[in-house]
């Protein structure tokens, strides 16, 4: 790895091993609340190390926002939940980290992993909204492709035990497949054909190829954002990947605080037109002032058709 490296790059790379950080105000955008904006600063947010697999969308300059999958680094293996059908061996080490409930050898990355008794598992995870980023930040540490391709299969094995222990029907990923890694290195897709033999598909493949580049997805704004960087120098001791869900926590937290402001919002000015439309209905039933009150309630309904109108497109953003 060239910590000297001076073009520019999407940040982060597939396969690489990077900081991620919550970014609560990208995070609240979309609730266009500056109540929730004012909420979301105060949030203390902690840089956490993970990696990077990388998904089948391709990164683009077009997509403002893109969706990353991530495994975090954990300080050491799983705990055994059987219960939950997971086990301590559902993990990888990281090297120096050599220790394995199995003896499953560990991850060698290239370039400097500068923390001890590391591991990843598929089960430490999470799918993250970061925007689209073109800058030179240097890559310390990644792993080459074969590494990428050992490791998605033990994530699968793992995933398949897991599977296989609470029963389920399908197994149950984390995260998109990864095209570029499962693909074979020629020029053509291979696929397995119902003997187990190899087949080369040249329709398949050039349909993938297709998919690739015809198809940029923005991802959803109201997903938890963050913000990369393949700086690892920044972390001295690694934060525990539960204080991460901890602030996804809270975060939801301000957003559920803002629809139910909205939401009372909206309940005030039905209670409130209520109130007016039945106080204009008695006047017009008095017979007094008729004339006034006709155009007192025409005024008035076109007034809260307005308010009502704005209420109830700001209510698409929690339905």
């Amino acid at each position: 790895m060239d910590a000297n490296q001076t073009f520019t790059q999407f940040v982060p790379q597939q396969g690489v091993f990077a900081v991620l950080t919550i970014d609560p105000v990208a995070s609240l955008e979309y609730l266009n609340d500056v109540e929730a904006i004012e909420a979301c600063r105060d949030l203390e947010t902690k840089d956490y190390v993970v990696y990077v697999p990388g998904t089948s969308e391709l990164r683009h300059t077009d997509v403002a926002f893109r969706e990353e999958d991530v495994e975090f680094v954990i300080p050491n293996p799983i705990h055994d939940v059987p219960g939950r059908g997971l086990d301590a061996s559902m993990c990888v080490p990281i090297f120096p980290e050599t220790r394995h409930p199995t003896g499953r050898a560990p991850l060698k990355p290239l370039g400097t992993f500068p923390w001890p008794n590391c591991y990843l598992s598929p089960f430490v995870s999470s799918t993250v909204r970061t925007a689209t980023v073109l800058a030179v930040d240097p890559i310390l540490c990644r792993l080459d492709l074969e590494a990428m391709v050992d490791h998605e299969g033990t994530n699968d094995e793992d995933l398949a035990r897991y599977r296989e222990a609470m029963g389920c029907d399908t197994i149950i990923t984390t995260r998109a497949p990864t095209p570029s890694v499962r693909s074979s290195s020629s020029s053509a897709s291979v696929v397995e054909s119902d003997t187990g033999s190899e087949a080369e598909d040249p329709d398949e493949f050039f349909n993938f190829i297709l998919d690739l580049f015809a198809t940029h997805k923005e991802a959803p704004e109201d997903m938890i954002t963050v913000n990369f960087t393949h700086d690892l120098t920044r972390v001295k001791e690694l934060n525990n990947p539960v204080d991460f869900f901890v602030e996804c926590q809270k975060i939801n937290a301000i957003v559920e605080a803002s629809i139910a402001r909205r939401k009372a919002k909206v309940d005030e000015s039905a209670a409130e037109f209520d109130a007016r439309t039945a106080a204009v209905q008695a006047e017009l039933r008095r017979g007094r002032g008729l004339r006034v009150a006709k155009r007192r309630f025409s005024e008035f309904r076109a007034r809260l058709r307005a308010v009502s109108r704005s209420a109830l497109e700001r209510m698409k953003l929690w339905k």
